[in-house]
């Protein structure tokens, strides 16, 4: 029997728990450059935890999961959700799957 690991929300929730969701929606009208300098200093945080928690030999799967919208819609236009919030989930899955120990990813809301 393995354990399940699971992160402390993904990509796009930390980014709207650091600088907040109204702020993010100004920023990336206001300034994209530093939306971006702000989604990949969170990126490689992550592909850092969960190539240490995948690492681990007790550790069988893990859940990465975030926020990506509401009922109705997404909480960022398709096109940034691809370039800023995807690209890195995907390399977070990627991460998880080259280690030898985990049997499988969950990624939640995809």
């Amino acid at each position: 029997m393995k354990l399940i690991a699971s992160g402390n929300g993904g990509v796009l929730a930390n980014v709207i728990d650091l600088i907040g969701f109204e702020n993010l929606c100004i920023l990336c009208l206001m300034d994209e450059e530093l939306t971006i300098q702000i989604f990949s200093a969170i990126g490689p945080r992550f592909f850092l935890l969960y190539e240490i928690v995948a690492s681990i030999e007790t550790i069988g799967a893990c859940i990465v999961n975030d926020d990506w919208g509401f009922k109705n819609q997404a909480m960022l236009s398709s096109d940034m959700l691809r370039r800023w919030v995807f690209s890195r989930h995907k390399k977070i899955v990627e991460t998880i799957h080259n280690a030898d120990s985990v049997q499988f990813c969950i990624p939640v809301d995809w």
